[in-house]
């Protein structure tokens, strides 16, 4: 009773074939011989000729022969090619170089790319605004006058500054997928918790903050239908004066650097004379451009 061989390995086919047709078989007698062993699908009759056509032409080797397929076209002048055209325009497409370089495939140029040559794509970072080197020259010397001073007078100065800036406050926000986990064991029910997606309400007031290092000394909300202008800004000012007065004694006493942005509102002339007219006995102020305001948080009241 025959016993049939599953899986075989080539070289053991082959090897096969070589011994009975140094026996003197032909190619269909082999190939009807070996199916009853190794099925039908094993290998083909023509594969069979073949093979003993290449132990008539002298063939021992029973293995696949190395070197064969297709020869490696990453040369080293085509990596440097490939390299020269990526600086020239690090916003590349593998598209766009296989145009370049139709003599090799898109999946070559990557492994050219991505191995060979070791570049990542990152993504451009948001920033607040573009600079130019005029603004650029302007916060390096407002950054220099800063370090001169607090190199001067120390923590003091630190504790004179008082920092303002404008936000949008939404009424209704929903809590962030951080605040939404839960914990749960390895055998609670595999259902996750779901959320919807995170949108903020579409009432919103504009809020004006000032703070120091302390805590925030003043809040204060804009009637809706309305903007910030010189006049309310300057209003705004009388009434951080007074909240300092109450909540930091002596602190007007020993001088305020006041830290805003440029936006028109804070450069207006209305603001300007009254910081003039402030700076004599209340406040020093000190213009600068922001590129960075620390994240305010606003608690209100339900």
């Amino acid at each position: 009773m025959l016993r049939k061989i599953e899986f075989p390995a080539k070289c053991e086919l082959r090897s096969v074939i070589r011994f009975l047709h140094a026996e003197g078989s032909n190619a269909a007698e082999i190939h009807k011989r070996m199916s009853k062993v190794y099925g039908e699908t094993f290998m083909s009759a023509s594969k069979v000729r073949k093979w003993c056509r290449n132990f008539d032409a002298g063939r021992t080797d029973v293995h696949d022969a190395g070197g064969q397929g297709r020869k490696p076209v990453s040369t080293d002048d085509l990596v440097q090619r490939v390299d020269q055209a990526i600086r020239g325009n690090r916003r590349f497409t593998i598209s766009g170089l296989s145009d370049l370089f139709p003599e090799i495939s898109r999946s070559a140029l990557y492994t050219i790319v991505s191995e060979r040559l070791e570049y990542r794509k990152l993504c451009a970072r948001w920033v607040p605004k573009m600079l130019s080197d005029h603004h650029k020259t302007q916060r390096m010397g407002a950054a220099l006058t800063f370090l001169q001073r607090y190199h001067h007078d120390g923590d003091e100065f630190l504790d004179k500054i008082v920092t303002g800036d404008e936000t949008w406050v939404h009424y209704e926000t929903e809590e962030t997928k951080e605040q939404s986990k839960q914990w749960m064991h390895s055998h609670s029910p595999s259902r996750k918790p779901v959320k919807f997606k995170r949108t903020f309400s579409t009432k919103k007031s504009m809020a004006t903050v000032f703070w120091d290092r302390k805590s925030v000394l003043l809040v204060e909300f804009m009637p809706r239908g309305t903007t910030i202008t010189a006049v309310s800004y300057s209003k705004t000012l009388q009434r951080l004066r007074r909240a300092i007065q109450n909540k930091r004694r002596g602190m007007l006493s020993s001088g305020i650097v006041l830290l805003h942005d440029n936006a028109r509102p804070h450069t207006a002339v209305a603001t300007t004379i009254l910081l003039s007219f402030l700076d004599g006995k209340f406040l020093t102020t000190h213009h600068t451009v922001l590129t960075w305001l620390p994240q305010i948080f606003i608690s209100l009241p339900t």
